[in-house]
């Protein structure tokens, strides 16, 4: 036998195979080889998001879970992965721990690496750079989130339920909105193209909503089929809306014109 343990590479004669005859007894990991680390997630339970890092690197933000369906938070940053429990119970002593299970992460936005928030099937979280805390105001099924920063240091953010609602605030002061369709029961599309305007959409009800500081009301595009990757452009004095109706193959992108979402054809308008 030769010894192969991870720092201690065998020295091994050549070896004939007509002769010889071997086997691998057991394999053990090399964590130094890892791509990313060992705290690299084995799978993304929600979108990744991230923000710049000016001189240094970018950082990235996804969502994952550890041992128990614990959710975590998982950050990249100079090349390697690294994770941070959520709050809930701590289940490594747990008599069942394969049977218990925190509180699930559906979404996340970045306005700076101290400065995260995250939906959550409980509510809104923060993670300042050290830990994950739950916003206190918002306790709700949330299932998307989205951001957008103004001028002065302002910043805002819009959360969406899974019961047709949309939270929207200013990080201190919370207002729930509940939307203007009984058949709309899930929004997890939320963007914001600047503070006084937010848009919304659902994958399973195909709703399509906006918000103009005040109020939201439905602005339904022609096809009613479900809608999907929503995303918003700070563009003053009128921001931009993309969405994708998933009525084609692939998906149809449609864009908001201002009154109304229009089919967009490479950089045609029809």
């Amino acid at each position: 036998p030769f010894d192969a343990t991870p720092g201690n590479p065998p020295v091994i004669p050549p070896v004939n195979l007509s002769l010889t005859r071997f086997a691998v007894h057991d394999w053990v990991p090399d964590e130094a080889l890892r791509l990313g680390g060992a705290a690299t997630p084995l799978f993304f339970s929600g979108r990744i998001t991230g923000v710049a890092g000016g001189a240094s690197s970018s950082t990235l933000f996804a969502l994952t879970q550890g041992n128990c369906s614990h959710a975590q938070l998982a950050i990249f940053q100079n090349g390697t992965w690294r994770r941070v429990d959520g709050p809930g119970t701590d289940c490594t002593n747990s008599p069942n721990p394969n049977q218990t299970q925190t509180t699930q992460f559906n979404d996340v936005a970045a306005f700076a690496v101290n400065d995260v928030y995250i939906a959550a099937q409980d509510g809104l979280y923060h993670y300042d750079g050290t830990a994950i805390t739950p916003v206190s105001a918002v306790r709700d099924q949330l299932v998307s989130v989205g951001i957008v920063s103004a001028s002065g240091g302002a910043r805002y953010l819009a959360a969406g339920t899974n019961s047709g609602a949309v939270w929207f605030g200013n990080l201190t002061s919370w207002q729930k909105y509940t939307l203007p369709s009984s058949g709309t029961t899930f929004i997890d599309g939320v963007c914001l193209p600047g503070p006084t305007e937010a848009f919304a959409s659902s994958s399973t009800a195909g709703g399509l909503f906006r918000f103009d500081g005040t109020s939201w009301t439905s602005v339904p595009a022609s096809t009613g089929s479900n809608k999907i990757d929503l995303q918003c452009l700070p563009s003053p004095p009128s921001g931009q809306a993309y969405v994708n109706a998933t009525q084609n193959s692939p998906p149809a992108p449609l864009k908001w014109n201002g009154s109304s979402w229009s089919f967009q054809i490479g950089r045609a308008h029809v």
